[in-house]
């Protein structure tokens, strides 16, 4: 199961054994960084979280997922907002951001 780290051990079943075992959860893949940039999110991924935020007077923030244009926003303090954060559902894939100079950026995979 994606979000589970694994783990494979060998098992005798006679009926007298009992085995116990836990699910330990791996965190949620995360990358963040700041302006024009190019990375891959994994593609067991189905749903992520994306927050930007430009302190300047404006600037465009663009993300295409796998050649989707997912965010097209302006922000700043020109256009009275300088934080976005929306949640879109994916399948993974090349992300590109573009026209995005000075705007930090993060993505973080939602469960």
């Amino acid at each position: 199961m994606s979000g589970y780290n694994t783990r494979q051990l060998g098992l005798f079943i006679n009926g007298t054994n009992t085995l116990s075992f836990s699910l330990q959860t791996v965190d949620p893949w995360t990358t963040s960084g700041s302006g024009d940039n190019v990375f891959n999110i994994p593609t067991y991924i189905s749903k992520i979280k994306i927050v930007a935020n430009y302190g300047g007077f404006s600037s465009n923030f663009i993300v295409r997922i796998a050649g989707s244009l997912i965010v097209n926003e302006l922000i700043g303090t020109g256009g009275g907002t300088t934080h976005f954060e929306g949640t879109y559902v994916t399948s993974g894939g090349q992300v590109q951001i573009t026209n995005s100079s000075g705007v930090s950026w993060s993505f973080t995979e939602v469960r």
